[in-house]
């Protein structure tokens, strides 16, 4: 999608870009971030986005870039 977004999680600021060729919709079941220059696979799960990595960094950091996208897109 081409436009950094940003977001603070536990006082750090991260930047990250969405890797999705096709625009975002309630229909989209996976989202591709770049984020530090690692991309990061979001999932639905029921009603959140969980990253599909298993650190617990990724965890943490995935769920807030998942709530932020999904208030953004509204998805």
């Amino acid at each position: 999608m081409g436009q950094v977004l940003r977001i603070t999680h536990k006082d750090i600021d991260y930047s990250f870009k969405i890797l999705n060729g096709e625009p975002l919709s309630r229909e989209t079941a996976e989202i591709a971030v770049l984020m530090n220059e690692v991309t990061l696979t979001l999932v639905r799960d029921e009603h959140s986005w969980v990253p599909k990595e298993e650190s617990e960094m990724a965890q943490e950091q995935g769920r807030a870039i998942g709530k932020a996208i999904a208030l953004r897109y509204r998805i």
